[in-house]
């Protein structure tokens, strides 16, 4: 068991380390972002776990070396590691046993508290930032139509917005900015791309990513994870709605919307739809 815990513990600290450096790393991410996405939450969520496992671990060899006869300590490792154990030894390892089991358990409920002070913050923003969006819909909404099944609401206003509300029955918003800049078909195309945000939710992620970062803001892979997220979402929206609705409308409608130069990002999509052409 304790060879078990310190290879999770290893591997818990190499992904850490390891999926910065690796993931955010040459021209292949943005041409395939679904393959990035999925290799980016799956070392997150392995790592996590290997790191709850070995803790988990490190808590129940504490409790059995405090609660098994003296020797338990120094005979479990001198097995674990091949060696005799020698007098005095199982002193030693009882007692550092006591102090690691016991200083896991207080780093885990120290981790459990910490996430969910964070996440009780962030469902707080979450719910103000949707009762905002609602007085909005409710305030400045002119035209509500069906597009396959999915609510769409158009709302007054001058800047380029278009997002979703959360679920498919919720649907989407798009401001009278994007409504008269674009044709019918590139407007489809956005809306689109905002589907497919719903279809794959997209949100559960950032939501995982924004947390993490909350929670370790200092920590080099929670900041990367967070922007790649953020980028990698809009990427595989973009081909989705390419796919749907035909290349060069995606390409036309974020070309169009990307021209006012308020976001960059939207021109640079456009480009890299058109290199994948």
């Amino acid at each position: 068991m304790m060879i078990i815990a310190l290879a999770l513990a290893s591997y818990a600290l190499i992904t850490l380390l390891a999926a910065p450096q690796v993931l955010t790393r040459g021209g292949w991410r943005i041409f395939r972002p679904r393959l990035c996405l999925t290799l980016w939450y799956s070392i997150f969520l392995t790592g996590v776990l290997a790191a709850a496992g070995s803790g988990g671990i490190g808590i129940w060899l504490g409790w059995r070396i405090q609660a098994e006869q003296p020797s338990y300590g120094a005979d479990l490792l001198a097995t674990t590691f091949g060696f005799r154990s020698t007098p005095g030894l199982d002193t030693v390892v009882r007692v550092t046993g006591i102090v690691l089991g016991w200083t896991t358990l207080a780093v885990a409920g120290a981790l459990i508290s910490l996430v969910a002070t964070r996440a009780r913050e962030l469902i707080g923003d979450q719910r103000r930032l949707r009762a905002d969006l609602d007085a909005l819909v409710a305030r400045s909404g002119y035209r509500r139509e069906l597009v396959d099944g999915l609510p769409v609401t158009y709302i007054a206003g001058r800047n380029s917005i278009a997002c979703s509300l959360g679920g498919l029955g919720d649907g989407v918003i798009v401001s009278a900015a994007i409504d008269l800049a674009l044709t019918a078909g590139e407007r489809r195309a956005i809306i689109e791309h905002e589907r497919a945000h719903l279809l794959r939710r997209h949100l559960i992620f950032s939501r995982l990513a924004v947390l993490n970062r909350a929670c370790f803001p200092g920590v080099r892979a929670a900041r990367e994870l967070t922007r790649a997220t953020a980028l990698l979402i809009e990427l595989i929206a973009d081909d989705a709605a390419a796919r749907r609705c035909g290349r060069t409308e995606m390409i036309s409608a974020l070309t169009k919307l990307g021209a006012d130069g308020q976001n960059a990002t939207l021109s640079l999509r456009a480009e890299r739809l058109a290199l994948a052409a």
